[in-house]
């Protein structure tokens, strides 16, 4: 069965759910969020059912750096260039 892993992020301006990717690719990655984590997010808006919604390309907690997207916006966890 597949999940898909999303955050819900709090800015000053707004509240909006961040789309990472399938729970199995996100697990294999061992980068785990918590509440009140600070995290910076790279992607692209879009509006699902009229919410605002982002495609992540990328995020960063601390130190850390999950790239979830290439430069053309094709999911790592898709096989193509899985690494």
């Amino acid at each position: 069965m597949y999940y898909g892993i999303h955050l819900i992020v709090k800015t000053e301006e707004e509240t909006l759910s961040v789309g990472l990717g399938p729970g199995g690719y996100m697990e294999s990655r061992g980068i785990r969020f918590m509440p009140d984590d600070k995290v910076e997010i790279k992607g692209h808006r879009i509006y699902d059912r009229g919410e605002a919604a982002i495609v992540t390309s990328e995020v960063k907690k601390g130190g850390e750096l999950l790239k979830l997207r290439d430069d053309s916006g094709l999911p790592f966890w898709k096989g193509h260039r899985n690494r």
